[in-house]
């Protein structure tokens, strides 16, 4: 994995900066697509504008899920399967996931309700790339994490860095699985060709 951070820099830089990385090294031009512009074609709820509300009991039946799982799983999978399956045989940019997701540090997206500055890059149906922009906001990003269970030790020394001014409070970063890259590249789809050697 290839980690990559960026000081005082905003999500657009970093969209750019993820396609001038990747799009050289693979067959496809990736086409942008909202995942919340999917929601609120499938379930009526725009989220740049309003709450998730009833969301995620709309969502979980529409995939025959029990309405018990918590959303971020119930998120992942309708990704999975109404996204990042359209990823074979192309590449998908996908852009503006929901609150209440598996990456609540990420920035809530300036006037909207409930869209987060985050993206992922699925290649022919392998996901590449990831990044988002930080939270800055020090409440919204700890409120967000423990609702999905995700504040923990690693956040919390962040935030305690940011406040020693040894890390700035707004970043962008991403991650690139270098052999998930080479996987796309090359169009072999084992991966343990691409993985590190026995002596490593």
């Amino acid at each position: 994995m290839l980690d990559l951070y960026a000081a005082d820099e905003d999500f657009e830089f970093l969209s750019a900066l993820a396609e001038k990385l990747i799009v050289p090294h693979i067959r496809y031009t990736p086409q942008r697509v909202s995942v919340a512009g999917h929601i609120r074609d499938q379930f009526g709820i725009d989220l740049r504008r309003e709450p998730l509300g009833d969301l995620p009991v709309r969502m979980a039946a529409h995939l025959n899920l029990g309405a018990d799982l918590p959303f971020k799983t119930v998120l992942g999978r309708f990704v999975e399967r109404e996204l990042e399956t359209r990823s074979t045989d192309a590449a998908l940019f996908l852009t503006e996931y929901p609150v209440g997701g598996d990456e609540p540090c990420a920035r809530l997206a300036p006037g909207t309700v409930a869209v987060l500055n985050r993206f992922e890059l699925p290649v022919d149906g392998i996901e590449v790339v990831h990044g988002y922009e930080d939270e800055p906001d020090r409440a919204a990003f700890v409120e967000r994490a423990r609702a999905v269970d995700l504040y923990d030790d690693e956040p919390a020394l962040a935030w305690k860095a940011i406040d020693a001014g040894r890390v700035p409070a707004g970043s962008v970063g991403l991650g690139i699985g270098i052999e998930r890259l080479c996987m796309a590249a090359s169009g072999i789809k084992d991966i343990t060709v691409f993985q590190q050697s026995p002596q490593f």
